[in-house]
């Protein structure tokens, strides 16, 4: 990241292509660099005037849009970047592009020599699960998504989990009825192994990145890396979730107040449970579950775990949740060594 930086800053960027959550540790230090040079460097078009366009994969866009406005423009309520455009690469193949602005659904590519096939989400551990072509899968279910290539790769999971907003017409389909179809189009949910269900609340890594970016729109704080887990029972400890979270208020560096922080955990709460009936039901009362403890972590604290761990660099993402605490335990250890903020 230094070293690319220091070379950057020199350069008329117009164009930048990478993973949300690298992009803007790059971004930050760019700009920490020019202002080194001139003081009133304050965001990216005092850096690259001529920068528009910003191609991105790998993490969900969504909360960490606060952050690029601010990059962009001193704001997290002002402009995005004028042009943004959403990819799904993987080592394994080139998934999907979007090829609609504004629309999240990504357009499947299906012209690479790729086949592509769809495991039912909850048959994929089962050893007769169904494969499905793209033009055999139902719009909203969660699939899993499985490859075979020209390089040699066979019916291999990818292990992210997808699901379609629109789907082909099936082969011979009478065309006066394919009207109702379009190309195949899908949205990343989660991943197969990422999840939380340590009391039947079924919470999935699209409940968690949509409640974090409705909470940051809420609350007008600056969201970084996240991740959550469950907060198992015991002595003066109720069952339910914690979030870990990489957050800070107004001006860099600076830790949000206590009526942010419950504000935060309020609207994350609220909104897990408008996508999540089994989590409704267990947090109907406070009964089964209790409110989610938000713990906020310093900026960069996650980095610091993932180098902690050899999993340091683009390639590697963040995973948004697990059914175990040993994610959340992992960076608050490495948030320790850091000034912290107490969680609500």
């Amino acid at each position: 990241i230094e070293a690319m930086a220091r070379q950057c800053v020199r350069e008329d960027v117009r164009m930048m292509s990478g993973v949300p959550s690298w992009a803007g540790v790059l971004c930050d230090r760019v700009i920490e660099l020019k202002r080194e040079q001139d003081p009133r460097a304050r965001t990216l078009k005092d850096v690259w005037p001529n920068f528009t366009v910003f191609v991105h994969g790998g993490v969900r866009y969504p909360p960490f849009e606060r952050r690029f406005r601010q990059l962009w423009s001193g704001s997290p309520e002002g402009p995005d970047l004028p042009h943004r455009l959403e990819l799904y690469p993987a080592s394994e193949a080139f998934v999907a592009i979007q090829d609609v602005k504004g629309d999240p659904s990504l357009r499947l590519l299906v012209d690479n020599d790729v086949f592509f096939e769809f495991v039912p989400a909850d048959e994929a551990h089962k050893p007769d699960a169904r494969a499905l072509a793209c033009w055999e899968v139902e719009k909203g279910k969660r699939y899993v998504v499985t490859l075979t290539t020209c390089a040699g790769l066979w019916r291999y999971k990818l292990g992210d989990v997808v699901v379609f907003d629109s789907v082909p017409a099936p082969p011979n389909l009478d065309p006066r009825a394919a009207r109702d179809f379009g190309p195949a189009r899908l949205r990343i949910v989660g991943r197969s192994s990422h999840f939380i269900d340590a009391f039947g609340e079924k919470v999935i890594v699209e409940h968690v990145e949509n409640a974090v970016a409705r909470a940051a729109r809420a609350t007008g704080l600056t969201v970084g890396e996240f991740t959550a887990g469950p907060i198992y029972p015991g002595e003066g400890r109720r069952a339910g979730l914690e979030l870990v979270v990489e957050l800070v208020a107004g001006a860099p560096h600076t830790p949000p107040g206590p009526a942010a922080l419950e504000r935060f955990a309020v609207e994350f709460d609220e909104g897990i449970k408008e996508q999540n009936a089994d989590y409704t039901v267990k947090r109907s009362g406070d009964l089964s579950m209790a409110r989610p403890v938000v713990t906020p972590v310093p900026m960069g604290a996650f980095h610091r775990w993932m180098q902690s761990r050899g999993k340091l660099g683009g390639q590697n993402k963040c995973p948004r949740c697990a059914n175990g605490r040993d994610y959340v335990e992992g960076v608050l250890k490495i948030a320790r060594e850091a000034p912290a903020h107490a969680g609500v």
